[in-house]
Order: structure tokens, then sequence, then C-alpha cells
């Protein structure tokens, strides 16, 4: 079995286009984490990696943890197209929005990665 991260094998090829929906990207995100988590890439970082429940997530799709503690997260955007400036912007806006006002879990952290 090839040990080597999904996201850097090489010469791989992704057909995302192939995907059914959002919720099949958040899935393939999810899985390609998971098993960097457990392949070490992130050790000291991150030790496990959460899918959400279908809906509002408040900008966040996959929790990254550390010691039971979330420490991260990841905002999936599967689209057709390059994304604009405009578009990130007002999605990291809206990220540290909801980090700074409704999201208790994460301020316990004195680190935050997205």
């Amino acid at each position: 079995m090839n040990k080597q991260p999904i996201s850097q094998t090489p010469n791989s090829s992704h057909n995302y286009s192939v995907l059914q929906n959002d919720r099949r990207f958040e899935e393939l995100l999810h899985t390609i984490f998971s098993l960097e988590i457990e392949y070490g890439k992130y050790k000291g970082i991150f030790d496990r990696a959460d899918l959400k429940p279908v809906g509002a997530d408040k900008g966040i799709d996959v929790d990254l943890y550390k010691n039971g503690l979330k420490t991260g997260g990841i905002q999936c955007k599967w689209v057709n197209a390059t994304l604009s400036k405009a578009i990130v912007s007002k999605e990291v806006i809206k990220f540290v929005l909801h980090y700074l006002l409704d999201n208790k879990d994460f301020r316990r952290c004195l680190k935050f990665s997205f």
C-alpha cells in the first residue's frame, strides 16, 4: 500500500468534476486530511479531522483537533471556476466573524489555523 498522502502522490490526476455535489467534495477533503494526519504530515499540529454534518456549519466543513481541542478548520468550496479575490475575501471575513462572535470552542485555542 502506498503510504504517501493522497495530495502528494506524484503524477496523480483527480477529476473533481465527477463529484456529484458539494458534500462529496467535503468528504474528499476530509478523507485526504484524515489520511495525512494518520501518516504524520501534521504531527504535533493536528491529530484528528471531523467532518461536520450538512447544514449551517458557520463556514467550516471539517474541524481539526489537537488533544481534543479544536485548533483548525477547513472550508470547502466546490466550484467550476477560479475564485476571485472578492469571493475569497468575503469567505475569509465570514469565517473570522464566526470565529470571533459565534464559536466558543475556538476561544479556548491559543493558536488557530485557517
